[in-house]
């Protein structure tokens, strides 16, 4: 931790904006689990002004209602266990409940989970599948944005709540790959849901997140409305289209890593870049994701 840090404290989301309007580059933490070491492992990298949310009980609110239940943004992974697996969705309290451990939960939030810089936490994979939406304050306006559309919080910004859907699935599987308690390269979280009615797939969620992000409408999209049970056709084709999601995904994120033009021409250097980029992707990731999409969509045959 630096000498010269700045600490902020506030009992109200007033009160905080206050400060991140008067505070240049202050940064904002709850728990403060996601903290890491600079250069010197003995020494916090929490930057000269910090905000900490702990003391605001604005929050730490749980609100339930029928189709959704908010959640405040420093409540606590174990405030949200303690809640019960019934009042939550299954494969999201399972999810939790892989999250380190009871210490960590007791302090982890659902918003700390979320806006880790340069990886896709545990959390991020079942809250993107149901369509988790976030709301985020500024000094001077409140938005609400899709998971699918968040881009992690800028200076001057506080996720303030999330909206989590509740939905009933048919199929509802959760699946964290990777060492316990650990994040590595290799770590990562599945989310499949689906909803039947008859003999038609009316709903498909599929969700992979760690190192890279996959939610894509186009694969939801290719099998919704298919006839079953399916067929191993369609879940070849599926798995097919899954495949070149997976390597286009990944292509895009280097190239925009790389790119300080997103409009520029591909010339042969940033092509190797891009090449040699992709060896920071292990070809087991992609292999995990394919192998959990075809055992859970072989559920549906």
């Amino acid at each position: 931790m630096k000498n010269d840090s700045r600490f902020y404290r506030c009992k109200t989301l007033q009160e905080a904006l206050y400060h991140l309007k008067n505070v240049n580059n202050l940064k904002v933490y709850s728990g403060g689990t996601s903290i890491k070491t600079d250069s010197n492992p003995n020494r916090l990298d929490i930057g000269d002004d910090c905000l900490f949310l702990t003391n605001c009980e604005e929050l730490k609110r749980i609100e339930k209602h029928e189709r959704y239940i908010t959640f405040g943004s420093s409540v606590t992974l174990q405030k949200i266990l303690d809640l019960g697996k019934s009042k939550i969705p299954d494969f999201l309290y399972e999810a939790i409940e892989t999250v380190a451990n009871p210490i960590i939960r007791s302090r982890a939030t659902l918003a700390g989970n979320l806006c880790s810089k340069d990886f896709y936490h545990t959390l991020y994979s079942p809250l993107l599948a149901i369509d988790t939406r976030v709301e985020i304050h500024t000094p001077t306006e409140t938005k609400q944005v899709p998971l699918s559309k968040f881009n992690g919080i800028e200076n001057g910004q506080i996720m303030t709540t999330l909206r989590v859907p509740l939905i009933e699935w048919d199929i509802a599987h959760f699946t964290r790959l990777g060492f316990n308690n650990e994040i590595c390269d290799v770590s990562s979280s599945f989310t499949f849901l689906a909803k039947t009615q008859k003999d038609s797939l009316t709903d498909i969620r599929i969700a992979f997140c760690g190192k890279i992000k996959i939610r894509s409408t186009e694969l939801e999209n290719s099998i919704l409305g298919a006839h079953l049970p399916l067929s191993h056709k369609n879940i070849n084709m599926t798995l097919d289209k899954a495949s070149k999601i997976y390597d286009a995904e990944i292509e895009n994120m280097i190239k925009k890593s790389l790119m300080e033009n997103p409009n520029a021409e591909m010339n042969q250097e940033l092509i190797q870049k891009i090449e040699n980029a992709k060896k920071n992707y292990h070809p087991m990731i992609k292999e995990q994701f394919l192998n959990l999409l075809r055992m859970n969509l072989e559920k549906l045959m």
